[in-house]
Order: C-alpha cells, then structure tokens, then sequence
C-alpha cells in the first residue's frame, strides 16, 4: 500500500511546518481546513468571535482575549465521518449545498437553565452551522453528532470558555447532501435532541394512484383491498414509504381506515377489515394519500365509493 503525503490547499502539509508565517486567514482562504492551519511557534490558532475569522494568538493571550469575548478555543474535534449513500451524494453533486436554509433553533438543555442557539452563517465564503450558548460551567466539554437517514455522521467536541459561554462552527463541505438532519446536543450532564434543514432541497412532485376497486359494495366484517403505486412526475418509483387510505366518514376521527408501506418498486396493497365507518347511510368515499417528505411533495389519489352492508357480526370502529 501506497501511503501519500497528505494535502493542505496547494501545498503539502509537511511543507507548511516551517512556512508558518503565512497569515492564518490567507492559509484558510487557500483552502487549508481549520484543523490544518499553522501558527508560528508560540501562538495558538483562535477563532474571532465577531466574523469567525482564524486568527494566530499568544498562548499567553488566550485566557484573556477568551474572557473578553473576543476569541473562541478552536479545539474542535471532528472524531467520525461516514459519507452519505451514492444516491445522496449524487443529488448533492446535482443540487449543491449553497445557501443554508436553516432557521434559527434553541432550547434550553434541562432545569440548570443553560441555553443553546443554532444558526447558519458564512465563513470566508463557507457555509457553516454554529452553535452558540450560555449558561454552562467553565471549560466544559460539549459533544455533539450530527447523524441523518442515509447513513451519515459527524462528531464535535469542544469546551466551553471560562465563563460557561459555547461558541461552536461546523463547517459544511460542498458535497454534503441536502435534506433533514438529527442534531444531539450533550454537556454530559444532560442532553438534547433536535431536527434541522440544511441545504437547498428541491421537492420533487408525485403522483399517487390508487387502483379501481372492482366492486363499491362489501358485506360487513369482510376483508376488502387497496392498491396502487407511487412515484415522481419523471417516472422514478418512491420506496418505502407510509401510505394512508383515508375515509370522509365520522369514524374514525382522523380518517385513517388503513394504512400500509410501499414496496421495492413503489407499489401498495393494503387489506383491512369492512366496518361500518359511517352509521348514516353505511357510504363513505375513501382516498390514498402520501404525506409527503423533505424531498417529495404530498400525494394523493382519486376517491372511490364504498358502501358496507352491516350484519349482526359487522363491528363499529
């Protein structure tokens, strides 16, 4: 095995342990990640809090300028990344990730009151994701995962400064697919769990059909079946997904008289037991629908007429 030299922007890594002179910013805006930048012996790389900018400080200064507000402790540890599924990582080559939509989020960690922000932002051009908070004890270790459907995940760890302030950025590579994220946000004392959006998600529109049912009349307490398929207007099928048979009569309260799962190929069949759904004129009109995901729109499907003939064994729902 071949092992080669690691790259930081257009140089080799091992080129800039006696090349660190260049400013910190420069190295970054060459293209060197944050955890690759180097300082002159003697001065430990920061962030500035009011852009988040790098910046190469004394080691004698940092307490202070951290006090101050000034500076942030870039000790940001990224432990593990997993990428995405070809499939994500290719609409993520299509889509782009430019321009984070994500609103701003907070909560408050537990009873202890500490509080925690997350806000999108942009570093020297890089799309970002910080988190901020107050509230905890100094020099605290903070973790975070950030973790999605596909398989993805990425660890932080960082410390909070002297007086229990967090002021954590993540930066967001290019490639990194568009869509729902799980963010896990612990102090180690407590934690707390909460959904993001990133990126520019493009929902693609459905169709949804339900097939016609041969006849509209059952007896009651006999099975009776749903079908169909689900796909986009370009034809590609939708997998794995919840589908709902939904009724317009007054039981039961959410409508919802069955539901089932796609298959491989984004076909339903759904059976489920007659019942008398509305005692008035034992009639209800039913319809499939798809409630839709971060990256397919709602669907639904023509109704249809079922009429029950209750026996004395036909329950109610």
């Amino acid at each position: 095995m071949i092992n080669s030299p690691e790259v930081c922007g257009d140089k080799l890594c091992e080129e800039l342990e006696g090349d660190s002179g260049i400013p910190p910013l420069k190295q970054f805006n060459e293209g060197i990640s944050l955890e690759k930048i180097r300082c002159k012996q003697g001065f430990e790389l920061v962030l500035k809090t009011s852009n988040n900018h790098p910046a190469c400080v004394k080691e004698s200064s940092i307490e202070i300028l951290v006090q101050r507000g000034w500076a942030t402790v870039l000790d940001i540890i990224i432990k593990q990344h997993i990428p995405v599924d070809a499939e994500s990582a290719e609409k993520a080559r299509q889509i782009g990730i430019k321009g984070v939509v994500l609103a701003s989020e907070s909560f408050v960690m537990d009873e202890n009151n500490p509080t925690v922000t997350i806000t999108s932002s942009d570093i020297n051009g890089q799309d970002a994701i910080i988190f901020e908070g107050s509230g905890f004890r100094g020099f605290h270790v903070i973790d975070v995962i950030v973790t999605n459907d596909f398989g993805f995940e990425v660890e932080l760890e960082t410390k909070t400064g002297m007086e229990g302030t967090l002021h954590m950025p993540w930066l967001l590579y290019e490639s990194l697919a568009p869509g729902i994220y799980n963010v896990e946000f612990s102090d180690r004392v407590s934690s707390h769990e909460i959904t993001i959006k990133i990126g520019n998600i493009q929902i693609e529109k459905t169709k949804l059909r339900l097939n016609d049912i041969t006849t509209s009349t059952f007896n009651g307490g006999y099975p009776i079946g749903f079908s169909g398929n689900l796909f986009t207007e370009s034809g590609k099928i939708i997998a794995d997904v919840e589908i709902l048979i939904i009724g317009d009569g007054p039981c039961p309260s959410d409508g919802i008289i069955a539901k089932g799962q796609t298959d491989k190929r984004g076909r339903y069949r759904i059976m489920v037991e007659t019942m008398i759904w509305d005692p008035t004129d034992n009639m209800i009109k039913i319809h499939a629908e798809y409630l839709g995901d971060e990256f397919y729109s709602p669907a639904y499907s023509q109704d249809e007429v079922i009429i029950v003939y209750p026996n004395k064994d036909t329950k109610s729902c």
